[in-house]
């Protein structure tokens, strides 16, 4: 708690003499501390999810080497692969509506 309040007084400090004019403010001490507060939040969220994807990778690399080379395709099936594309357009719609606007005036 030392160290955030610490902080704190250092970010504050320097804000002030970076936004004079807003560091007049009244409420200027509380708009530093309330965005401290969630910087510091989110720092922590973001330390725990790595900490965990760290975990969870660690744990389920050796199943997911052999399962991931079977799922990718050969060089015979890539290169025989065919693109899929999704028809967008209804068949009665005419040939200018067809067109996308960019291509068609």
């Amino acid at each position: 708690q030392d160290a955030v309040d610490e902080l704190f007084e250092r970010v504050e400090f320097s804000l002030r003499e970076k936004e004079e004019i807003l560091g007049k403010h009244p409420l200027f001490s509380s708009w530093v501390e309330k965005a401290l507060e969630q910087y510091l939040q989110r720092v922590q969220r973001s330390q725990e999810i790595d900490h965990n994807d760290a975990e969870h990778k660690d744990s389920t690399t050796e199943n997911t080497t052999s399962m991931d080379e079977d799922a990718l395709p050969t060089a015979e099936q890539d290169s025989a692969a065919l693109p899929v594309f999704l028809d967008c357009f209804s068949e009665s719609d005419s040939e200018a509506e067809n067109s996308p606007k960019i291509l068609h005036p």
